[in-house]
């Protein structure tokens, strides 16, 4: 009969468990292998994109900040038109 504060030495039921069969070498291969897989999925098209958003990103951000620009001016134009018929009359 165990405590309630005592410390069991059975083995936890985790995800790892299933891996507890193999070799420490071996978890350690399989999980460079795995990151070696990953690694190696870089092509020509990721890097003419990363190209594209570095050299297009820009220019489009600095035409949004342009409109922005240009419509408020618009605005304050209209303002202005607004404000010079209501005194003048």
């Amino acid at each position: 009969m165990e405590m309630a504060g005592s410390v069991s030495s059975r083995p936890s039921a985790t995800a790892d468990a299933a891996d507890d069969d193999e070799p420490p070498a071996t978890k350690a291969k399989s999980k460079s292998k795995a990151a070696a897989t990953t690694r190696s999925t870089f092509n020509v098209y990721q890097f003419l994109y990363g190209l594209g958003a570095l050299v297009f990103g820009p220019l489009f951000l600095r035409l949004l900040c342009e409109e922005a620009i240009i419509l408020f001016k618009i605005h304050e134009e209209l303002r202005e038109q607004t404000d010079r018929a209501r005194y003048r009359g």
